[in-house]
């Protein structure tokens, strides 16, 4: 009785040991299990966290392309990033023309309210959206406008406007002749009303229709004659015209008598005024009255017959030449 009442408990003993054995076994299985799935989970983390310990480059990493990078995405309109962390504008200004006629132009534009703007040194008053507009004469040719915006904590703003000012050019017309046998020649046109006109350097005011003329003097050879006509706008319009000068012999009349009781004998005529600058009666120089080109020389004969020859040379070397005869009687 004794000895199977020992069995029982010896046997009921193995029974539990077989059951904490299934029991240890199963919470050890149960906890390697939570153990993987927590190192899982961490490994992500540890890469996301920047661990140097977990994603520490390999040395070969430098020369594998698929382990650098890819550089940002331009944006859409292909503008550089950098270019779109720049700070924006404070002052927008409206578009203007490059080129224009007329003797002002109107400058617009936006900035923030409560900011000064200054154009060309004079300030510009915005309203209280910050809009504003300004009237600004222009110069003829290039101008270079200064718009300059003072903001808040000392904000400075500097805009270059760039235009040029090409005033309408008046309506000019000329008729020169293209040869001239005159030192002096008229140079005749027609203009705008209330222009001033310049022939080479001299000025001429047309008249009421705008009509004008000008006496140009001429020298030996082409003469380039330069006319411009200017209107109240300051446009500009010019011509250059081409008159050729060729210089004529000097007129030359003489009186000469045939005939002659006295060997004292007086020779007289006329030639060009203000151009022959000699004047010889038988190679003795003769004075010439240079207000109407009068001349007389006088002139001691000998018995019989006597050559007289006059000579007249201008200022551009050309010559003239008459030659007579007279013939003095013997007084005794």
């Amino acid at each position: 009785m004794f000895r199977r009442n020992t069995l029982k408990s010896t046997e009921s003993g193995r029974c539990r040991m077989r059951i904490k054995f299934t029991l240890l076994t199963i919470f050890l299985v149960i906890a390697l299990s939570l153990t993987g799935c927590a190192k899982k989970e961490a490994a992500p983390e540890a890469g996301a966290s920047g661990d140097n310990s977990s994603t520490e480059a390999s040395p070969d990493d430098s020369t594998n392309p698929s382990s650098q990078t890819p550089p940002a995405p331009l944006p859409a309109d292909g503008a550089d990033p950098s270019s779109a962390q720049s700070p924006r504008s404070i002052t927008s200004l409206s578009s203007l023309p490059e080129v224009v006629a007329s003797e002002s132009i109107e400058i617009k534009g936006k900035t923030r309210p409560g900011y000064k703007v200054f154009i060309e040194g004079q300030e510009v008053f915005p309203n209280i959206n910050g809009e504003f507009s300004f009237k600004q004469n222009l110069q003829v040719g290039k101008n270079e406008l200064k718009v300059v915006t003072l903001g808040k904590e000392k904000i400075e703003e500097t805009k270059i406007l760039a235009i040029e000012r090409r005033p309408i050019p008046p309506m000019l017309t000329v008729v020169p002749p293209e040869r001239s046998d005159s030192e002096f020649v008229t140079i005749s046109g027609q203009t705008e009303k209330g222009c001033i006109v310049y022939v080479n350097a001299t000025p001429t005011m047309p008249d009421r229709e705008g009509k004008f003329s000008s006496t140009v003097q001429l020298k030996e050879g082409s003469n380039s004659i330069k006319i411009t006509s200017t209107n109240r706008d300051g446009g500009t319009a010019a011509l250059e015209k081409t008159v050729a000068f060729s210089p004529p012999n000097p007129r030359l009349e003489v009186i000469i008598p045939d005939t002659a009781n006295s060997k004292q004998v007086t020779v007289s005529g006329i030639t060009d005024d203000n151009t022959v600058l000699v004047l010889y009666v038988n190679e003795v120089k003769s004075t010439i009255n240079q207000q109407n080109g009068t001349f007389n020389s006088t002139l001691t004969l000998e018995d019989g017959l006597n050559k007289v020859t006059v000579t007249a040379i201008n200022k551009w070397g050309k010559k003239a030449t008459v030659s007579g005869s007279i013939f003095l009687y013997s007084s005794s």
